[in-house]
């Protein structure tokens, strides 16, 4: 006799049974169903006539073959987003005020000459300094000149180049915006 403690098991195994029945009767439909008494790892769709009777001739198709059978769908490789890019060091000549703070944001450091103000961003590993002067007609001052330098001295600094400076400062900047 079944108690309830077996009865409960053998309904789960039924269900569990029934679930892969179900799953390989729904994988079989899409990698096609044998037909006939065919070898092991052949497979005829269901569409296709049976083999021919032994001993028996077929007549030539009067059609051409069927088309072949999409594969298997690949999955899309995922792209990542684009890269963004940066404008060039170059770029900073000739630059208002207005333009290199909506550029660079508020410099760290600012000093004024006479005719001429020093500006200085910076970070841990290099900084950048812009030399504005006065325009001709007294309206304001633009970038005549920069530098880019290495910061921190001793062994393991790595060398920076201007343009990747000038990259790490820009995206600090867009960090600080976002953030």
């Amino acid at each position: 006799m079944i108690d309830a403690v077996s009865f409960s098991f053998y309904r789960r195994i039924v269900a569990v049974v029934a679930m892969v029945v179900l799953a390989a009767g729904a994988l079989g439909g899409c990698a096609g169903v044998v037909i006939g008494g065919g070898a092991i790892g052949t497979a005829a769709y269901q569409d296709e006539p049976p083999p021919p009777a032994p001993g028996t001739t077929t007549p030539p198709p009067s059609v051409s073959p069927p088309a072949p059978r999409p594969g298997p769908v690949l999955a899309a490789k995922l792209r990542s987003a684009p890269k963004r890019e940066y404008p060039a060091l170059s770029t900073l000549a000739g630059m208002t005020l207005d333009q290199v703070i909506g550029l660079l944001g508020p410099p760290r450091f600012k000093r004024r000459d006479n005719s001429a103000e020093i500006w200085q961003y910076r970070n841990k590993a290099c900084a950048l300094d812009l030399f504005l002067y006065r325009v001709e007609n007294g309206a304001g001052f633009r970038v005549r000149h920069f530098e880019t330098r290495m910061r921190g001295l001793g062994r393991g600094v790595k060398k920076i180049t201007g343009k990747a400076c000038f990259t790490g400062l820009l995206q600090e900047h867009g960090n600080r915006r976002s953030g």
